[in-house]
């Protein structure tokens, strides 16, 4: 098709998430304070994605009437509704996403943060403030660390002692995938979140998000160049590859509606919101969570 001009999305209502729909997912999230506040959404797109013109599919995404007149956003009731406004100001990150399998995780089994059963070692209580204060509001919020998975994932050398010692269970590289991103938001859960005691849920709840989100493609030498392939070979000399990107969006902004950020109310460090590009079905996925 040709890569030249706007694109233009339209919203995909019946696009089903497999993962939002399995019983133990549900009852998961429910369990850490995030069924609520959780909205998958999908959209078309009818131009090429090329990696170069990132800025402008994120920019003409965020300021299409198409999608600010679907893309849900959380209200002060806790309910949802459209974003509403077109925004003129995106501020997004990409995300590394190359791992097509959970193996990842299985480094977490080291005794410093969970035992090879995955139970996940306690510590004793640590406190660090889970809200971003501004200009009109102080919310106050402390999160309470007790164990040393959300030691690793929330605390830095600043914070706690031993942060060197088990910071080495997963490598800098391992923290910029997308796959431990998602980890980490469910493990962070929600405002009222219960806690698991074993590292399993987090881990098989993340496979099945994952799965719904990221695509891969097989023999990538036989897809068009339009697509980066990055990944790991699955040993059977056939390479399964990530074709998707994936982007975070940290603000969203209208400048003429008093450059207040669109996607959240307030600021707390389990909001975000992704999105993430299917370049060869011309396809995107929104995640937005509101804590």
């Amino acid at each position: 098709m040709d890569p030249g001009g706007h694109f233009n999305f339209q919203y995909l209502p019946n696009q089903k998430f497999q993962a939002l729909e399995n019983q133990t997912v549900k009852e998961n999230l429910g369990k850490w304070s995030m069924i609520d506040g959780l909205k998958f959404q999908a959209y078309s797109f009818d131009k090429t994605f090329r990696k170069y013109n990132e800025r402008d599919f994120l920019t003409e995404f965020m300021g299409c009437q198409n999608v600010v007149s679907t893309l849900l956003k959380a209200t002060p009731d806790h309910g949802f509704s459209p974003i509403g406004v077109p925004v003129d100001v995106v501020k997004f990150s990409e995300v590394k996403c190359s791992l097509t399998t959970v193996e990842l995780f299985e480094k977490l089994k080291d005794n410093k943060i969970a035992r090879r059963n995955g139970s996940i070692v306690k510590c004793m209580p640590h406190y660090i403030r889970a809200d971003v204060n501004n200009e009109t509001t102080s919310l106050g919020f402390e999160l309470e660390i007790a164990d040393n998975l959300r030691k690793l994932l929330l605390c830095n050398e600043d914070d706690i002692d031993d942060f060197e010692d088990i910071s080495q269970t997963l490598s800098e590289d391992d923290r910029k995938e997308f796959l431990c991103n998602l980890f980490s938001h469910l493990v962070i859960g929600g405002s009222l979140c219960q806690y698991e005691d074993n590292v399993e849920p987090y881990i098989q709840t993340t496979k099945l998000l994952y799965k719904d989100l990221i695509a891969v493609a097989s023999n990538p030498q036989n897809v068009d160049d339009r697509v980066t392939t990055v990944g790991q070979d699955r040993g059977d000399g056939e390479g399964l590859k990530i074709i998707s990107h994936v982007y975070k969006i940290h603000s969203a902004v209208n400048e003429f509606a008093g450059n207040k950020d669109t996607l959240f109310n307030r600021q707390y460090l389990n909001n975000f919101f992704y999105v993430i590009v299917n370049p060869l079905k011309q396809i995107c996925f929104t995640v937005y969570h509101h804590v």
